[in-house]
């Protein structure tokens, strides 16, 4: 689209527009299912017989404890998707207004110097701590 301005030059005006971001998806931790997690292995490691005389032995065996113990704790702990912001949760618009106040109260203090100004400040800094 061309239009009029006060340049030499035409001004040229476009729009890029983004493909949409594929969801984050991840693991926590915290909330994984050991009872699941427990069960699953269990389920899927026996006792183990066998003789291992050669390096590709050793790899077979890995191969058959990392499987389960891997997919063990997918099951324990599925992927979810993650929203964009996270929020904490303790803070809230009461603490927000807090803040500000102290902080006002502080930069007012600082620039009249008077000791009652800074009484205030103190007050104000003690109510949001």
């Amino acid at each position: 689209m061309l239009g009029d301005s006060f340049c030499d030059h035409r001004q040229i005006q476009f729009v890029i527009k983004q493909d949409k971001r594929p969801p984050n998806r991840r693991r926590n931790i915290k909330n994984t299912n050991w009872n699941t997690y427990e069960e699953e292995l269990g389920s899927k490691v026996g006792l183990w017989f066998g003789n291992i005389t050669t390096p590709a032995d050793i790899d077979r065996e890995l191969a058959k404890v990392n499987s389960p113990i891997i997919t063990s704790f997918e099951t324990a702990c599925p992927e979810r998707k993650v929203s964009g912001r996270q929020q904490i949760p303790w803070w809230n618009h009461e603490l927000k207004v807090l803040r500000q106040t102290a902080n006002k109260a502080f930069h007012t203090a600082y620039k009249s110097r008077s000791p009652d100004v800074w009484d205030k400040h103190r007050a104000a800094r003690k109510a949001f701590k």
